[in-house]
């Protein structure tokens, strides 16, 4: 798996799966919005907005 940090305004910058872990235990979560890939019915992402 790859975990991506976006900030608004900023490009994408790859983080580690600890650094995702760590954000998403300790970051409130406001909303997630799952991606399905085209053409792909098992392939996913999840946008988690904190």
């Amino acid at each position: 798996m790859q975990y991506h940090r976006i900030r608004p305004g900023q490009n994408k910058l790859r983080i580690s799966r600890t650094e995702f872990i760590k954000a998403y235990n300790d970051s409130p979560i406001i909303a997630i919005n799952p991606l399905q890939m085209k053409g792909h019915d098992g392939v996913f992402q999840f946008e988690f907005y904190v």
